[in-house]
């Protein structure tokens, strides 16, 4: 993934012999004939650098923002949703989850059921996001009056960017908004004034962790 090492890397046929020598070897690219997609028994294909959307982590641990100039082209497909469907498909899907506004409407209907048939008052429904490709077509997320949603939203870092990634993932109004504060992973603990006065809006919920 990224990279081509049958040809970017010393002695490439060590390298090309070693994956011949693999059980099965997945390669992801953006095109579809080089040297290492040569030995791949499959291939998934990737999205190019202007296709990309997130964020950059360089080798001098500089994180830069990165949005993409044009949708992905035919059944290419973003790295790190090619990790998460490997992962299921070898067990590991729990490691490397995110849902869909499908399956949580599957699961706030069956908790609206409960409340229903025994007449109980509203519960809460807490739905943990804290970049925006954890849950797929949230616009599709339907409004329970059995149930309070909460959007329950976190990020590790500074006062500024815990602020930031919470304005970002802000839900539709009908829906209540949680905060986490971490004691040992933020770089400053926001004070209880502060998550009241500062956020962009006042949570419903606020966790320590």
């Amino acid at each position: 993934m990224a990279t081509n090492p049958v040809d970017s890397l010393p002695n490439a046929d060590r390298v090309r012999e070693a994956l011949h020598k693999c059980e099965m070897v997945v390669v992801s690219d953006i095109y579809g004939h080089t040297d290492t997609v040569a030995c791949a028994d499959i291939v998934l294909p990737s999205t190019g650098w202007g296709e990309k959307d997130g964020t950059v982590t360089n080798s001098e641990r500089r994180v830069s923002r990165q949005r993409a100039l044009r949708g992905p082209p035919g059944e290419a497909r973003a790295d790190w949703w090619a990790v998460c469907e490997v992962a299921k498909r070898l067990g590991w899907g729990e490691a490397f989850g995110y849902a869909d506004a499908s399956e949580i409407n599957e699961v706030g209907e069956y908790l609206a059921n409960i409340v229903a048939e025994n007449d109980l008052p509203q519960k809460p429904f807490v739905i943990h996001q804290f970049t925006s490709r954890m849950v797929r077509n949230r616009d599709a997320i339907l409004v329970r009056p059995e149930l309070a949603t909460i959007f329950h939203i976190d990020g590790h870092g500074t006062k500024t960017l815990k602020k930031g990634v919470y304005k970002s993932l802000l839900p539709r109004e009908e829906f209540y908004t949680g905060f986490k504060l971490f004691f040992d992973e933020d770089t400053g603990l926001m004070t209880p004034l502060e998550v009241r006065d500062e956020l962009a809006r006042v949570p419903a919920m606020i966790s320590y962790q």
